[in-house]
């Protein structure tokens, strides 16, 4: 009797740890994001200020707003650095707003 108990219970953690490895079981924490999209006065480029949040990078941010990228990384770089008076991409911080440049064309 205590080798079918121990079974089961075996069975049941390897079936919540394959649970939790396919589907998850804490739900992802997304802050309601609210980008401005303005066309800058310094710049050619449009752009959207967003806030950073943990585990962003430059290219996951624009990857998430657009769907895709659309232009070369180092197009991305150099237009990051444009439109933030020089911020490296490799040195945004968390909570603070940047201005990412936007690629795709505006639907008509």
């Amino acid at each position: 009797m205590k080798k079918i108990l121990f079974l089961l219970v075996i069975a049941l953690v390897c079936y919540a740890i394959y649970f939790d490895i396919t589907k998850g079981t804490l739900p992802a924490f997304t802050a309601p994001q609210n980008p401005i999209e303005t066309k800058g006065n310094e710049s050619a480029l449009p752009y959207k200020v967003i806030a950073v949040q943990a585990g962003d990078t430059v290219l996951s941010i624009l990857e998430r707003e657009e769907g895709h990228l659309s232009k070369p990384i180092e197009t991305i770089m150099k237009d990051f650095e444009e439109l933030n008076n020089g911020v490296s991409p490799l040195e945004i911080q968390i909570g603070k707003t940047y201005k990412f440049p936007t690629y795709m064309k505006p639907s008509q």
